[in-house]
């Protein structure tokens, strides 16, 4: 057990939840936990980073899902921009555009600093679906042959996004 805490603090799972895994011993969980920690220790000592935080194999919501995203490119030399939102006053959340046609820009534009491209992110939870507004950016992107890439939690726990990320299209 020592070995899984000092190996999963870049983890999103409690100690609750470790200890769980403990007490089931070789149950399918605890070996897909093991397996999973061993690819995420070496990812982080490839690109020597010791402390890109990845939830493995755990629901993902949109902001955790674009962290670890920003996280890993930040780790593998990405210049990261993401527009915040706000929150308004009747607890609903906005972007603030100066231009119509801003509205539905992608959660994440990443520029590597040593040329292997640009990539212009956008994550999606769930069921959620692109909006008509990031469907006309979706094609906007090809029409001009840019790396535009829609990213769900499965594509995390996969290994795509570091696989995209790691070669720069």
């Amino acid at each position: 057990m020592d070995a899984i805490k000092k190996t999963t603090y870049m983890t999103r799972l409690s100690q609750k939840q470790l200890d769980a895994l403990a007490m089931a011993n070789a149950g399918p969980a605890y070996l897909e936990l093991q397996r999973a920690v061993k690819e995420h220790n070496a990812m982080a000592e490839r690109v020597g980073a010791h402390a890109v935080r990845i939830p493995l194999g755990l629901p993902m919501t949109h902001t955790e899902l674009q962290d670890a995203i920003a996280t890993l490119a930040i780790a593998l030399g990405y210049r990261v921009f993401h527009t915040q939102t706000i929150q308004t006053a009747n607890g609903g959340h906005m972007t603030a555009y100066k231009y119509p046609t801003s509205k539905g820009f992608v959660d994440l534009e990443l520029v590597h600093e040593a040329g292997k491209g640009i990539l212009y992110i956008e994550c999606k939870v769930g069921r959620d679906k692109l909006s008509p507004e990031q469907e006309e950016w979706q094609e906007a992107y090809k029409s001009n042959s840019a790396n535009h890439y829609v990213f769900r939690p499965a594509d995390w726990h996969s290994g795509r996004v570091e696989q995209i990320l790691g070669r720069g299209f």
